[in-house]
């Protein structure tokens, strides 16, 4: 079933990591980050190898047939330590899914 929702998301960059089938119907679909590059700093690019934490967003739920699909995305969030750079830290996301969208 994990195969079969992530190509149903076609979200390049982001993986299936668990769904759980809920009581009384419907699905949540966890979502983790796979795409190296979200680590990239967006203010100077320097890729990060420092985790700061873990955050949740819920992009907008998503009809599946008569159920209803809820997405749980889990992010890092990332410290920049390039010493120049303004930015202390940034959360990951994809070049498909911006600001707004989850």
């Amino acid at each position: 079933m994990r195969q079969d929702m992530a190509s149903r998301f076609a979200l390049d960059g982001a993986e299936v990591a668990e769904v759980d089938v809920e009581p009384g119907g419907g699905r949540t679909v966890w979502l983790v980050t796979g795409d190296p590059g979200a680590r990239v700093c967006p203010g100077c690019r320097t890729a990060s190898e420092h985790v700061r934490e873990q955050v949740v967003t819920r992009p907008a739920d998503i009809g599946y047939g008569r159920d209803r699909v809820s997405v749980v995305w889990v992010k890092r969030r990332w410290e920049c330590r390039a010493g120049w750079c303004p930015r202390q830290t940034f959360t990951e996301s994809l070049r498909r899914c911006r600001r707004g969208a989850g």
